[in-house]
């Protein structure tokens, strides 16, 4: 529930700072180094150890590290601020620079060869002197190549035949002692020979002294790629010299995703440790989620923001992260969803599971959510009924919830005494009487009259007139469940019959007669109804003019009169067939007025005669 006053916290106060990027921002990689503030040593302390990557980079004997984890872990990251920690404290050796090098998409070895030379960063002042003297032979080599052929060694070449030569000397010459870092492995396009990416691998460990870093996630590699893992898990044993896995904890992710500091909502956190979701990327989409919503929305609607950002969190890892079980997660929106979670296939049960232990409940206008993840933005003008609709009920939801502690002190043992729960509950309904359910405020009415307690009449009155205003049709069937005693349902219904009597001819005929859902209950309210105001509707009904509350209009007069007569010709109501009369009774009038008129009347019966 929210918290009341004027420091109750809104939708705003889980927004993003100044300078955070935002959804619509570029994401860039940044290549290191250094951060000019250091993060906190060691990250991820229990799924890490520091000391593996420190050996890697200080050992004379381990020259090719693997690493591996899930996506979204933070593997590159972990690494990246390990390596900015390491060339802080001088713990680098004699590496002279690093390269970082995506496999996305990566096609051959060549073009692999110039990433790593384009990519490369000087760890150093000194080793950037030394890298750049070992540039000057290659560069006048290079110099030659603006012609269109060279001479080596008394022959001539044709640059094109030139350039494998070119990047043969690069290697040889100038990428020696370098730090490389292989990323997206799983990701490598299958035109590029796994044998041949290996090879490079084991030529700039043996010839070249590189230390080498591959990161990818193993359990995916066998799905992109087959020949590439069985190749891998072939040559590991001479390649590879040592495994390593990253598995930091949800909690150790979500503090690089969404820092407490920053205001994270409670249902954020419980909603990635339920799911056990460590992704980074999927936390950052849940958290740019939140902050967007948390400015369109601004403070309208408090009542749905924590089972908003519920919903968020909950539709962030489910379209996301869950594909295997939610191929197309807005399904889990239909009306019909939670129909086939009852049928017998695994499929389902594991969806109903899956949404059961985060705690999520579907609701229409959570579709705006999905809007978000699919567009980056949202029509909210197109929402604001179904968010007012769902704001109301659920404040009502929460003072029923109330009602219901205050009362369960009742019954769950002996230790409240008489006067405490009276008084609790007296001066709830006091404040409440409208804010909850007729049902609950005349059970705890009744509560307190069993115990001596008088209660003011106007207190049941309050909850009546809520209850109305809320629901401008009369529901019988929720007031008899509401278990409501026959005097009291009777006055209700008084009401209602009241408050329809006052309604237009025109408003009535379109619920009952409309195709968008009636309630039968209804005719009784055209009762009172004379046949005289009968006459004066259907003789002045424009179809121009009239339209429901949900913008349908009907084509004519002979449509609305003829689905009213045959909708309800069967009532047994003797005051109800007395209303099918009058209107009969005014078509015939109708019908003796001209020859026009008696030719429309034939039409509206034919009308009732064809869809009978």
């Amino acid at each position: 529930m929210p918290v009341e006053g004027k420091n109750r916290p809104t939708w705003a106060h889980f927004g993003t700072r100044k300078g955070d990027i935002r959804p619509s921002q570029p994401q860039i990689r940044q290549k290191l180094f250094i951060p000019s503030k250091l993060h906190p040593w060691p990250l991820f302390q229990g799924s890490l150890p520091r000391g593996s990557l420190e050996e890697f980079l200080e050992s004379d004997t381990i020259q090719v590290l693997e690493l591996k984890g899930d996506w979204g872990v933070g593997k590159t990251y972990y690494f990246q601020n390990f390596l900015a920690w390491a060339k802080h404290n001088d713990k680098l050796g004699k590496i002279k620079a690093y390269s970082y090098v995506s496999l996305f998409g990566c096609a051959s070895v060549s073009s692999l060869e110039a990433s790593i030379f384009a990519s490369h960063e000087p760890l150093s002042d000194k080793a950037g002197a030394r890298l750049t003297s070992a540039s000057k032979p290659i560069k006048s080599f290079l110099d030659k190549v603006g012609q269109a052929t060279m001479e080596l060694g008394g022959a001539r070449f044709a640059f094109g035949t030139a350039s494998a030569l070119i990047d043969g000397l690069i290697r040889k010459y100038y990428i020696k002692d370098f730090l490389i870092c292989f990323d997206d492995i799983e990701r490598m396009s299958q035109q590029m020979s796994p044998s041949a990416f290996l090879g490079l691998v084991s030529s700039l460990k043996e010839q070249q002294n590189c230390k080498i870093l591959l990161i990818y996630n193993y359990d995916k590699l066998g799905e992109s790629n087959q020949i590439l893992r069985q190749t891998i898990e072939e040559y590991r044993e001479k390649i590879i010299d040592r495994e390593v896995s990253l598995r930091p904890t949800v909690e150790e992710n979500m503090a690089i995703a969404w820092p407490s500091k920053m205001g994270r909502p409670s249902s954020f956190e419980h909603v990635f440790k339920i799911s056990t979701c460590a992704n980074i990327r999927v936390m950052r989409k849940a958290r740019w989620a939140v902050d967007y919503f948390s400015r369109i929305l601004g403070d309208q609607w408090p009542n749905i923001r924590e089972s908003f950002q519920l919903a968020v969190s909950s539709l962030t890892v489910i379209y996301y992260s869950r594909k295997d079980l939610f191929p197309d997660p807005s399904s889990i929106l239909a009306d019909d969803f939670f129909k086939h979670l009852a049928a017998e296939s695994q499929m389902h049960r594991a969806q109903y599971e899956s949404i059961s232990r985060l705690g999520y409940t579907p609701a229409p206008h959570h579709n705006m959510i999905l809007d978000f993840f699919r567009h980056g933005s949202v029509d909210i003008d197109s929402y604001k009924g179904l968010l007012q609709a769902n704001d109301i009920n659920e404040r009502l939801s929460g003072f029923n919830q109330k009602c219901d502690r205050i009362l369960s002190n009742f019954g769950s043992g002996f230790f409240v005494p008489h006067d405490q729960l009276t008084r609790e509950l007296l001066e709830f309904l006091q404040l409440h009487s409208g804010e909850i359910s007729i049902g609950k405020a005349y059970g705890a009415i009744d509560f307190l009259d069993q115990c001596g307690i008088e209660v003011d009449p106007i207190l049941l009155d309050h909850a009546i007139l809520s209850h109305m205003e809320r629901e401008p049709q009369l529901d019988s069937y929720t007031l008899n469940f509401s278990r409501l005693p026959d005097a009291v349902r009777e006055d209700i219904q008084r009401r209602y019959d009241a408050k329809g009597a006052s309604q237009s001819i025109s408003h009535l005929m379109q619920s009952l007669a409309g195709s968008n859902g009636w309630n039968p209950d209804e005719i009784r309210l055209l009762r009172g109804r004379t046949e005289s105001e009968w006459l004066e509707w259907i003789s002045s009904f424009n179809p121009s003019q009239e339209s429901t509350e949900s913008g349908e209009f009907y084509s004519d007069i002979f449509h609305l009169v003829a689905t009213f007569l045959k909708r309800f010709e069967s009532v047994t109501d003797a005051d109800d067939q007395a209303t099918l009369e009058k209107i009969r009774g005014v078509l015939e009038q109708l019908r003796a007025r001209s020859p026009v008129d008696r030719l429309r009347v034939e039409m509206l019966f034919n009308y009732m005669d064809q869809n009978s």
